[in-house]
């Protein structure tokens, strides 16, 4: 991959989006890294008077200036990845596949991994060596959470040997009960979540914990053999 990606990582609440969104307002063209909005939905010319002035009220009044990313490239992706393609289908597959939650979580989780495809690849395509920094990536994936702790570990390992690892990682972490008080009163409830009892949210994030911390240490140490060379 052409661009070196940071990808944030953590258990859901724990704060990611906050600290992109932050580091999105901190962010000037002069510094040494980029973040995904800047790349992808770049500042529109003055020329563009009235996408312009949209801009700057976004801007303004600190909302994300984003548009969806073309499904074109997607399907480069894909093309480009067809093992990690067919892994990722195979694994939205399984019947145990969150079963409690039912069919319409496979599809949330289908659109979400796809949005990551087009994601990445138009960062690519960027052909830019500024690193980037991307909010939920490819590294943070439902489907790679079981509770049996052997069985993802081994799921983890395979993906992340087919996965375009990014250059860092930007692991965020919190005591298990201080994210799920903060679950329990925001006003967001994302899909996974919904419906969900004190208890059932604890242990979902105990299993995000031990994924994210699997995730960081196995990626860094791939990464690490990697730039030496070694396989």
């Amino acid at each position: 991959m052409a661009a070196g990606i940071i990808e944030i990582i953590g258990p859901p609440g724990v704060g990611k989006t906050t600290l992109y969104d932050a580091l999105c307002l901190q962010w000037k063209p002069s510094c040494f890294w980029t973040h995904q909005d800047a790349v992808l939905t770049p500042t529109p010319s003055f020329a563009d008077f009235r996408n312009w002035i949209e801009y700057k009220i976004r801007k303004t009044f600190k909302r994300k200036w984003s548009k969806t990313v073309p499904n074109e490239f997607g399907l480069r992706f894909a093309q480009l990845h067809p093992v990690l393609a067919d892994f990722c289908w195979q694994r939205l597959s399984v019947e145990n596949f969150d079963a409690k939650a039912g069919t319409e979580m496979r599809f949330r989780s289908a659109f979400l991994l796809y949005s990551d495809f087009c994601r990445y690849q138009a960062i690519s395509e960027k052909e830019s060596f500024t690193p980037c920094i991307l909010n939920e990536g490819l590294l943070q994936k439902s489907f790679l959470i079981q509770s049996d702790a052997r069985i993802m570990s081994d799921i983890l390992n395979r993906y992340l040997m087919l996965v375009p690892l990014p250059s860092a990682v930007i692991y965020i972490d919190a005591d298990k009960e201080l994210i799920v008080e903060r679950l329990m009163n925001r006003k967001k409830i994302i899909a996974i979540h919904r419906g969900k009892t004190r208890d059932e949210l604890l242990e979902d994030i105990v299993h995000w914990q031990h994924q994210c911390r699997l995730t960081d240490r196995k990626s860094t140490r791939l990464n690490s053999s990697h730039r030496t060379g070694s396989r």
